[in-house]
């Protein structure tokens, strides 16, 4: 996949972030319609933008896996940061701490995601080359 292709993936989710965090609260509420921890779903969210981040970076540079996993925590971190201070200015919405450190985490093992794949797929290929 091009490297345009996936910075364009990174920047879709980026867009349906900030959409879901510009509902007003009482709205943001009645989606989470299972009633999952705030943390949870802050974790999931950027887990998601960590994977696509990473591969972005992947297929843009060709660093090692910890630069890269690096660069797209800090992405998402960063992207996070920005996205609590929007929440500001957004009706019974507030930035929080806890959310920003939630986002890391989720960022975090989205990296843990991607080397356990990176590690079954190589052992899956010295299988069938054994």
């Amino acid at each position: 996949m091009p490297a345009a292709a996936r910075w364009a993936a990174v920047a879709g989710y980026m867009a349906l972030l900030f959409w879901l965090s510009s509902q007003p609260g009482d709205q943001a509420a009645r989606w989470n319609f299972l009633r999952l921890p705030d943390a949870l779903l802050h974790s999931g969210a950027y887990l998601g933008l960590g994977l696509i981040s990473h591969f972005a970076f992947a297929g843009t540079f060709r660093w090692r896996f910890g630069k890269t996993a690096a660069a797209a925590v800090m992405l998402s971190v960063l992207y996070g940061a920005v996205d609590e201070a929007h929440q500001a200015w957004v009706p019974g919405r507030d930035p929080s701490w806890s959310d920003l450190a939630a986002d890391g985490i989720g960022a975090v093992l989205g990296q843990l995601a991607v080397r356990v794949w990176m590690l079954v797929r190589r052992f899956r290929k010295q299988e069938v080359l054994g």
